[in-house]
């Protein structure tokens, strides 16, 4: 009786075995017909993706060069706006009688950023405390003309000795 249990229990898996081995065996046919792509589905051949990635691209290719060329403008009038200062001062100083022979230098710092004031430092040497303060106010008269905003710091020295001056 063992025996005969044995068997049926090995020979119910092997049953099993032809007909599942036989459903493995069939072969697909040889050519599968062509899937044509329906109207609303994009094939992906087509290559939308990449003119899609493309256009993405040079947007944002055009949008960075026109942002280095604002930031390039406003570095370019910045500087500009710096030259304009300093030269007019300069002139100024240059212009007045009571500074020959005196060496009196402005130089103008403007942030690239708005928000702070432009710097003027004038610097040099004068003989008398009234040409210093002379200088300062020219500075700040053209100074007002160009801008509103100016910070003007005194870096020069009053030296009786250091020009001859006509005042």
């Amino acid at each position: 009786m063992k025996w005969a249990r044995r068997l049926q229990l090995v020979s119910v898996p092997l049953g099993f075995v032809p007909r599942v081995a036989s459903a493995q065996t069939t072969n697909p046919p040889a050519t599968l017909p062509p899937m044509l792509p329906s109207a609303g589905v994009p094939s992906p051949d087509a290559g939308e993706g990449g003119v899609l990635a493309f256009v993405l691209f040079m947007a944002v290719v055009i949008a960075a060069f026109g942002g280095i060329a604002k930031v390039v403008d406003f570095r370019r009038k910045r500087e500009e706006e710096t030259v304009v200062l300093q030269a007019g001062i300069s002139d100024v100083l240059l212009a007045d009688r009571a500074f020959v022979g005196c060496i009196v230098l402005p130089t103008v710092h403007i942030p690239f950023w708005g928000g702070s004031p432009a710097t003027i430092e004038m610097s040099g040497e004068v003989p008398s405390s009234r040409l210093e303060q002379r200088a300062l106010a020219l500075a700040a008269q053209v100074a007002s003309k160009i801008r509103s905003d100016v910070s003007i710091v005194n870096r020069m020295a009053v030296v009786p000795s250091s020009c001859r001056c006509a005042a």
